[in-house]
Order: C-alpha cells, then structure tokens, then sequence
C-alpha cells in the first residue's frame, strides 16, 4: 500500500525502520489535479476554540500538481497504517486512493489525506486575506 504526504506528514518519522510501520520513503511524488491550500481550520494542534489557525489540506485544481512524499507499506499494515492516518489527521478528513507518480515514472494508488468540504473545519471558501489575519492571530 501506498500513502501521499503533501504537508507535515512528509516529515513524520514514517520511515524509521525501528518503528513497526516503517515504510519506504519516496520523495518528490507527484499528484495530478490538486494544489495545497490552508483550508482547514484547527482548534488542537494549532489554534483554540476562540483562535482557530489554518492549516495544510488539498483542493482540487484539474491545472496543479502536488508535490509531496510517497510512503510505501506491506499491505498487512494497511489497518494499522489507516488507524493512525485518521487519528492523526482527524474526523474532518477523508482518505481518498489518488493516483500518485512516482520518480521513476510509475504511478501508484496512494491514500491520500484530503479535508472533507463539507465539514465545519473547512475554510476554503473564505477570503484568503481572512484565512492570514486567522494565522497571525492564532494561539495554542
């Protein structure tokens, strides 16, 4: 199995092979058809309640592409990798299997995190200026 990393789940420690999930690290993976954007409002991580802050999720956009990191699994980890992509990543997420291409060319079904638009922690169809003074101002 395969995962896509676009934002802090590139960085996450995903491959460190004293880990029992330890996967095969691929940078530079390419994912047609989406762009980041700071469309997700966060009350934990990154904000409060009162101070939510933005952060990183994906937008369909048919003119982008998406670089990011490909995490390779054994498919016997799939439930275990899935657990923790939705403890990590929340409720307001779905885990879409996008097609991914890889350096050498392949391309490969990789789940990939995407913010559900239809949830209340999705900020994409406010003002971008909105979403930087939500930044400037966040707290936690």
């Amino acid at each position: 199995m395969w995962v896509f990393g676009y934002g802090s789940l590139m960085w996450d420690d995903w491959e460190e092979r004293e880990r029992p999930i330890a996967g095969l690290r691929v940078d530079r993976a390419v994912l047609v058809g989406y762009r980041r954007s700071f469309n997700k409002k966060s009350v934990e991580n990154w904000g409060t309640q009162e101070a939510p802050a933005p952060t990183l999720g994906l937008e369909p956009d048919q003119n982008a592409n998406c670089i990011g990191t490909a995490f390779e699994f054994p498919d016997a980890q799939r439930t275990t990798i899935e657990n923790r992509l939705r403890d990590r990543e929340g409720k307001s997420s779905v885990f879409a299997e996008l097609a991914v291409r890889l350096p050498d060319g392949r391309e490969v079904r990789a789940v990939t995190p995407v913010n559900d638009r239809s949830k209340s922690t999705y900020i994409g169809d406010i003002p971008i200026a909105q979403r930087v003074s939500m930044a400037m101002n966040r707290s936690g």
